[in-house]
């Protein structure tokens, strides 16, 4: 799975329970949001990202529960984007929908993913869901997937 530079938060857990799993943070600055290994299981993940970055520094604190990481060396210059991180706990009010088998919440300034059809095998976070960019993927989202 590759979560885009758009991504500004990766919520509590959000992948917990999950095994033989790869991700890409293409954010060097994302919040990484963590119960220890619990966000992203403990059975050989690895985590791609840039040097000097959040990944980075999440792989290194939890590398003692199978957490690995590889570099893919310094981030190019327009990836590196001033992102408005939403409020993880906002009140504002939100209606929900599903794009491409993610499941969501759209607030008034962007998207927050908060789980999939565990139908598919393969699930691609856009940059934008309804014209709004997709800045967060709430807690627990992919938790115990098989993706």
């Amino acid at each position: 799975m590759t979560i885009g530079d758009n991504v500004a938060i990766i919520g509590e857990g959000a992948f917990s329970g999950c095994h033989d799993i790869f991700i890409t943070i293409e954010n060097p600055n994302c919040v990484i949001y963590d119960w220890g290994k619990y966000l992203f299981g403990n059975i050989d993940c690895i985590i791609y990202g840039y040097d000097n970055s959040t990944a980075k520094d999440y792989a290194e604190r939890f590398s003692v529960f199978n957490v690995r990481f590889v570099s893919l060396m310094t981030p190019p210059e327009n990836t590196i984007r001033n992102i408005v991180i939403p409020d993880e706990c906002s009140d504002e009010n939100y209606t929900e929908g599903v794009y491409n088998g993610l499941k969501y919440r759209k607030y008034s300034a962007y998207i927050a993913i908060m789980g999939y059809d565990s139908s598919f095998t393969k699930v691609i976070i856009p940059e934008q869901i309804e014209g709004l960019p997709v800045a967060s993927i709430e807690s627990k989202a992919f938790r115990e997937s098989v993706l």
